[in-house]
């Protein structure tokens, strides 16, 4: 599992690198979010792509007349001739990470509250954690197994920030 992260970040990166350096990074970009929306919305597609009983290179056939970016679909071919294909969701998603953080300065977090915070509020506590002029995407999850407080996750880098009376009452816990 560890083994497919590292693939799944080293053809993303590749895939962000290419287009980065491409004077169509525009077009490309967004071939690349359509493919992604419609292995998500075509089950016959993602069926094909992930099917056993169809050869690599009958594969590789059908999927030429279906992709029209040819860097896409050489991108493609190299993950089926390398058995890679099952992880073309995942890579594209990671892509998208990618894309939003070097390209968008945009920070994916994670804010586990008792109750629901208001927006304002979240980028607020955002602000003041990571301290960098960036946008941010915040999801608000509710936990109430924290008793109060909240937790701050920096998706990306995985940064976490615990500032719940749980974590305050372990730590006098452990002192006694």
């Amino acid at each position: 599992m560890v083994f497919n992260k590292k693939i799944i970040k080293h053809y993303a990166m590749i895939l962000f690198d290419y287009i980065n350096d491409s004077n169509h990074s525009k077009v490309y970009h967004r071939s690349i979010i359509n493919l992604y929306i419609s292995l998500q919305k075509n089950f016959l597609l993602k069926k094909l792509m992930f099917t056993f009983f169809i050869k690599k290179n009958e594969k590789i056939i059908i999927l030429k007349k279906i992709i029209n970016n040819i860097f896409l679909y050489h991108f493609i071919k190299i993950l089926i001739l390398n058995d890679r294909i099952f992880l073309i969701e995942k890579i594209l998603l990671e892509y998208n990470n990618i894309y939003d953080i070097k390209k968008n300065n945009i920070i994916k977090c994670i804010l586990t509250t008792t109750i629901p915070i208001n927006k304002t509020i979240q980028k607020m506590i955002a602000k003041k954690i990571i301290n960098k002029k960036k946008k941010f995407i915040i999801i608000n999850n509710i936990n109430k197994n924290i008793i109060g407080g909240f937790v701050f996750v920096q998706i990306k880098e995985y940064k976490e920030w615990d500032f719940s009376i749980k974590r305050y009452l372990n730590e006098i816990n452990q002192i006694i």
